[in-house]
């Protein structure tokens, strides 16, 4: 198993100025990805995390509307998740979905398996999370069919314009 990672956010302050260990302070927000197993099903599930100031109750308001968005993208996402639909058509449906909505943000989803990401088709590219076409991969894996019986997860990155907690990479958040 790829042991749990923490990535450190703090606002006015590049990655390269944090370290590979960096201290833990109030204000940050973390990105969490980490391995797990549920009925011999593998997979990675990512969270964010903010730590609260002195004297803050509750997260700042634009963390709090980007995690909503992304929370809205990925139940959109599950919603057009359905056997017969290729990994493309998910994509599409999904995104045309987030627009109606006013969210700005992308997607990415693979099948979960026995080995961690599981056979079946890809919901947007991790890399790049669009639909791509002729990937180097025998046939493309964004248009493979979906099967009944088989479980996903769904990754949603969303942005939110001049939020105030300054750490300007958007809510990453994995279920």
């Amino acid at each position: 198993m790829v042991p749990a990672s923490v990535d450190v956010q703090r606002k006015g302050v590049k990655d390269a100025e944090l370290g590979d260990d960096p201290v833990i302070e109030r204000g940050d927000v973390l990105h969490c990805d980490v391995g797990t197993t549920v009925a011999r099903l593998n997979t990675d599930t990512q969270h964010m995390a903010y730590v609260l100031r002195e004297g803050e109750t509750d997260a700042p308001q634009g963390l709090q509307r980007a995690l909503a968005a992304a929370n809205a993208l990925q139940d959109i996402t599950m919603e057009e998740i359905r056997p017969g639909r290729t990994g493309n058509e998910i994509l599409a449906a999904s995104l045309a979905r987030m627009r109606a909505q006013g969210i700005d943000g992308t997607l990415y989803s693979h099948p979960i398996g026995l080995h961690g990401h599981g056979s079946g088709p890809l919901i947007g590219l991790w890399i790049t999370r669009r639909a791509c076409r002729g990937t180097a991969m025998q046939g493309d894996p964004l248009d493979v069919v979906l099967h009944r019986a088989s479980g996903h997860d769904a990754r949603a990155r969303v942005g939110e314009p001049g939020r105030e907690d300054g750490a300007g990479r958007g809510c990453d958040r994995g279920r």
